[in-house]
């Protein structure tokens, strides 16, 4: 069977595959459509046009999955279309008294017709005893045999591939440090001079206190602002990050933010995550570019886990071990420092907590392909 049709599990036709009824026998189908979209990253599955249903974007590596609808299946065996069996055949039964009565009305006429002639009629020929028939077997009527309920083979699913990126990529990358301990950790409990802390224009602090990184900004200025916190041990070429932010008192239009730096401090990469689950990358140019945005399902009454990986041109990013994003940049200066910030909307203050950072330099890990 080529790519396009399927065989009908109950007719063995060869039918369309996104056909949802077999035009042969009726049985019905429940036809799904996924594939993996372009404009939100993920797998998403395609309408009848063939494009997204959350974005309308381009959808690709588009798979068709056929499910026969076991209902369809057990309605033709409770109502089977009637038959017409082959005439019962006439029983000897329903002959038999219509010969006796033949016998009997052919001796009354010899008899009558000796009498007429005058002459004595000689001694009839005893009849044979007639015994009373008994009960003839009747074969019943030729049954068309009922069909038989056969087990139904499912169609077996047809699972959208992984983009070839994610096996290339990410998954040898998350495998390796799986297994290895990080280069560069801090659960923040207890206090570190080596943290450094930059407010730029905006009234806020950052401080190690109750075994977390907290960021707060206390009241933003006519612009918005990033306040900054780095380690001068966090300094990686290819690293991959994991660290966990608390959401839950960060304002509305504010926003947590992951930087990493290139060799020039005016070029680099952020990832911005809003509370309500909106992000963005963007590279730091003059002006900024914003390479890639979306939203993402996420409680904020919860801590969320970011983990980015940043390997020569390629980033990965992930929330609570979900992929939200991959870039391939290959024109921009990859990461050498790595900083935590919080990014201030327009005269709000706000609160952003960090815990359990740990990252990994893949320069040092063997990553198996």
């Amino acid at each position: 069977m080529n790519e396009t049709t399927k065989k009908c599990p109950m007719c063995a036709e060869q039918i369309p595959l996104e056909a949802t009824a077999c035009e042969y026998c009726g049985a019905r189908f429940e036809v799904t459509s996924t594939g993996y979209c372009q404009n939100c990253h993920q797998i998403r599955e395609a309408d009848e046009n063939g494009c997204c249903k959350v974005c309308n974007g381009e959808i690709i590596d588009r798979r068709v999955e056929s499910r026969l609808v076991e209902e369809s299946v057990q309605e033709s065996l409770l109502v089977p279309k009637p038959t017409v069996g082959p005439a019962s055949p006439k029983t000897r039964k329903s002959l038999l008294p219509f010969g006796v009565l033949a016998g009997i009305l052919i001796f009354a006429v010899i008899d009558a017709f000796l009498w007429f002639r005058g002459g004595s009629l000689p001694a009839a020929p005893s009849l044979p005893a007639t015994s009373t028939p008994g009960a003839t077997r009747i074969l019943p009527p030729t049954l068309t045999p009922t069909v038989k309920p056969t087990r139904t083979l499912r169609p077996t699913p047809t699972t959208t591939p992984v983009p070839s990126w994610v096996t290339e990529f990410a998954e040898p990358v998350l495998a390796a440090i799986a297994n290895h301990p990080p280069q560069f950790q801090d659960d923040f409990s207890q206090e570190s001079v080596s943290w450094r802390f930059v407010d730029g224009n905006s009234q806020g602090e950052m401080e190690i206190k109750d075994g977390a990184l907290v960021a707060t900004i206390r009241q933003g200025g006519s612009e918005i602002e990033r306040f900054h916190g780095h380690h001068p041990a966090m300094r990686f070429k290819n690293f991959a990050l994991r660290v966990d932010v608390d959401l839950s008192k960060l304002g509305s239009g504010d926003a947590t933010e992951i930087q990493w730096r290139g060799t020039d401090d005016s070029e680099g990469v952020g990832f911005a995550l809003w509370k309500d689950g909106r992000w963005e990358v963007i590279a730091y140019t003059h002006p900024a570019t914003y390479l890639v945005a979306g939203d993402q399902s996420i409680d904020s009454t919860q801590e969320v886990t970011i983990t980015i990986i940043s390997k020569n041109a390629e980033y990965a990013i992930y929330l609570n071990e979900a992929l939200v994003s991959y870039i391939n940049d290959s024109g921009r200066t990859p990461g050498i420092g790595i900083c935590l910030c919080v990014l201030d909307d327009i005269g709000s203050s706000t609160i952003v907590t960090f815990d359990n950072l740990k990252v990994w330099d893949l320069d040092k890990i063997q990553i198996q392909p």
